[in-house]
């Protein structure tokens, strides 16, 4: 599936020059030379994998930024700006964009940035194990190696630990204890 970006820029000639440059890179692009567009089409449910905002002509790229993201709206957004003032790309991020590139912006440089976001964006989300893990009055702690019985706590080498941790190995054998077989499963040697 090919991702969805929108351009919103009141600059006729940057915005179809962008347009050009995704679309032929193999995105699918909307274009928008106002924001009126792009509130329209944000009203009828859709949003892209990713949105670049020019500069308004009116100035009100800032407004419009926090405005999307007071909606609630968390797709990536780009910012872009003729403006090279550091204050101006500080206030981007810290409004809501996710990157900032001073106009006239390199294609290539835009391509990488957006492969880049997108990339992040469709990882896979790392599951994390949990490293405790509680069964019946049992508590199995694998980062400290330990296993907890209410107030008592086993050392790693206990055998109930080596056993719960799956370590593979047979537990060393307990005085008094019946031995039911060599493989540890039951069965009799034979």
């Amino acid at each position: 599936m090919k991702n969805v970006l929108w351009l919103v820029d009141s600059e006729p000639l940057g915005l179809q020059l962008h347009a050009n440059v995704l679309s032929k890179s193999g995105y699918v692009v909307k274009s928008f030379p106002n924001p009126e567009g792009l509130n329209t089409a944000l009203a009828e449910g859709t949003a892209p994998d990713l949105l670049i905002m020019g500069t308004m002509a009116d100035g009100k790229s800032l407004s419009m930024l926090r405005q999307l993201r007071q909606q609630g709206l968390e797709f990536p957004i780009f910012m872009m700006s003729s403006s090279s003032d550091p204050i101006d790309l500080i206030m981007a991020l810290e409004v809501g964009a996710d990157d900032f590139l001073i106009k006239p912006v390199n294609p290539r440089e835009l391509l990488a940035r957006i492969q880049a976001c997108l990339r992040r964006l469709h990882r896979p989300v790392k599951v994390v194990a949990p490293e405790r893990f509680r069964f019946g009055p049992f508590v199995l702690d694998l980062t400290e190696r330990t296993l907890e019985k209410g107030k008592k706590t086993r050392p790693p080498d206990h055998p109930r630990v080596r056993i719960a941790e799956g370590s593979g190995q047979p537990p060393p054998s307990t005085p008094g204890a019946p031995r039911i077989g060599h493989d540890g499963h039951g069965t009799a040697p034979g």
